[in-house]
């Protein structure tokens, strides 16, 4: 009977690692399926968003075994036609359903561990890992599509510097995460361990950086957090000065996609809780609650963006500064003209150069090309517009909003730069209210953190130059004073100047302008 069940006994053991050898070399299989893939959809994504790279990424070895196989990679990126560099990367995969190089007690598909090769084009790399691989990912991949990620930067120091103290010198990183792809959405988290990394006297630590994304496969959207905990660079400079910069709970989220212009569109944000500066131990510089919004929308012809910048506070040699908030508008910019220049952006630096130098005939084709793209541009009547700028302090409040229209000019022949800023704007409108007792305390702020003025030298140049400003908007009429605030507003369009009210040509509002200029 005993010997019976130990038969069944044998015989399941035997049946269940007949099963696991099968599944393991299933498994093999089925990664060598899956490596193809996302080499290739490596390489398109490479060719997309990097279309001037010369860059290709090929299996070099590919060795499968029954429990574990042994992938080679190339990268080879082409930095001239004579300059090639070559990075060999290789990984070593143990397949499931019970990899053995990683524990598991639920079923995986297989455990990775990757790693740099030294070779010719990583060896200085190694040199300053202590020879162990600059850098590795292990990762743990599940049947469902998700995976554990591990990718760690080792420390690195440069032992040939003779002086230990400007010496490279970094503590290593590892990232821990997660991610999952599936049909409809591919999600991804990762925390980042502290560092620190210290180079010819400056060190940069952080303390704390967390990240989580996904990317939805039908709207093609890309949603991201990115989160920094302390952000702090620590230097001293040629005459001992010791600075230090903080920057506290730096939030990044994005919610974007390629658009049909190959430019991201959607929304974006930047939050900083505070910078500092400080000098010799002494904060110089504080700025508080700084937020950044931008909003990309594109149609079938032009791109529009907002871009909303608020300030907390600012705070310099312990005087409060003020607070503010700047909302930038850019509509109607044609999307073609945005795409060429972001395309085309070194040849079009060299044709400005080029011109202003003298030019070649190839050139001279180059700039008639970039001219028909700025008609183009001009023809969409792109409009920049700042609605509003406000700046508030103790002691009041101050706006400006303004809008600029563009237009495609009827002649690029003209004698006075005047001409052209005719026929270039199609309409301008201002509206400005400055508070009299905010500028004063501004001035006499200033005075003393910039030009080292006491408090009474201060507040006296402060009250003459806001004094001042106001002769001279008066004279000109183009500001008007309602109890401590100036006023004034401008609008131009086809011609015809509205100043305050009060119509006229633009030439009379030019003599307007030169005779007040004059103190005639």
């Amino acid at each position: 009977m005993a010997m019976k069940k130990t038969i069944v006994a044998v015989s399941v053991l035997a049946l269940l690692g007949g099963a696991w050898v099968g599944a393991s070399w299933y498994t093999g299989k089925l990664v060598e399926t899956q490596l193809t893939e996302r080499l290739a959809d490596a390489q398109a994504q490479i060719k997309k968003h990097f279309p001037k790279a010369d860059t290709s990424l090929t299996i070099a070895q590919y060795q499968r075994g029954v429990f574990s196989s042994q992938v080679t990679y190339a990268v080879d990126i082409v930095l001239s036609p004579s300059v090639k560099e070559q990075v060999t990367v290789n990984q070593n995969i143990s397949h499931g359903p019970f990899p053995l190089a990683k524990f598991s007690l639920a079923p995986k598909l297989a455990y990775s561990q990757v790693a740099l090769v030294n070779t010719e084009s990583t060896k200085d790399l190694f040199k300053l890992s202590a020879d162990k691989s600059p850098l590795t990912l292990d990762v743990l991949s599940s049947y469902d599509g998700s995976s554990a990620i591990t990718l760690a930067i080792a420390p690195m120091e440069d032992k040939s510097e003779a002086d230990a103290v400007n010496a490279l010198k970094f503590s290593g990183i590892t990232f821990n995460g997660t991610a999952v792809v599936a049909k409809d959405k591919n999600t991804f988290s990762f925390t980042m361990t502290p560092f620190e990394l210290t180079e010819s006297g400056t060190s940069l630590n952080i303390n704390k950086f967390d990240f989580d994304g996904s990317l939805d496969n039908v709207t093609n959207i890309m949603n991201s957090k990115a989160v920094f905990g302390e952000f702090i660079v620590n230097t001293t400079n040629e005459e001992s000065v010791k600075e230090r910069y903080t920057a506290k709970d730096i939030e990044l989220t994005g919610n974007v996609k390629t658009g049909k212009f190959d430019m991201n569109v959607g929304l974006g944000g930047i939050k900083l809780k505070s910078f500092t500066q400080e000098v010799n131990g002494q904060t110089q510089l504080s700025i508080g609650d700084v937020t950044m919004v931008s909003n990309v929308e594109e149609d079938d012809k032009n791109i529009n963006q907002t871009l909303d910048t608020t300030v907390g506070n600012i705070t310099m040699a312990n005087k409060e500064m003020g607070s503010g908030r700047l909302m930038l508008k850019l509509n109607q910019f044609d999307g073609n003209t945005l795409r060429y220049i972001n395309n085309n952006s070194e040849q079009i630096s060299t044709l400005l150069l080029g011109s202003a130098i003298g030019g070649s005939p190839e050139m001279a084709m180059g700039n008639e090309q970039l001219m028909t793209h700025l008609m183009t541009f001009l023809d969409a009547n792109p409009t920049v517009s700042i609605s509003p700028f406000t700046w508030k302090n103790a002691k009041g409040e101050s706006q400006l909003d303004m809008s600029l229209t563009l237009k495609r000019p009827e002649s690029l022949e003209f004698e006075e730069p005047g001409e052209l800023a005719a026929q270039l704007i199609k309409q301008f409108s201002s509206s400005t209210r400055l508070s009299m007792p905010m500028l004063i305390e501004q001035a006499q702020i200033n005075n003393q953190v910039f030009d080292g003025m006491d408090a009474e030298q201060a507040q006296a140049a402060a009250e003459s130059m806001v004094q001042e400003l106001k002769m001279i908007g008066t004279s000109m009429q183009t500001l008007t004073v309602q109890d401590d605030n100036l006023v004034g507003t401008f609008n131009y369009a086809d011609g015809i100047v509205d100043l305050n009210g009060q119509k006229m040509p633009f030439a009379q509002f030019l003599n307007i302008l030169e005779t007040g200029m004059s103190g005639e």
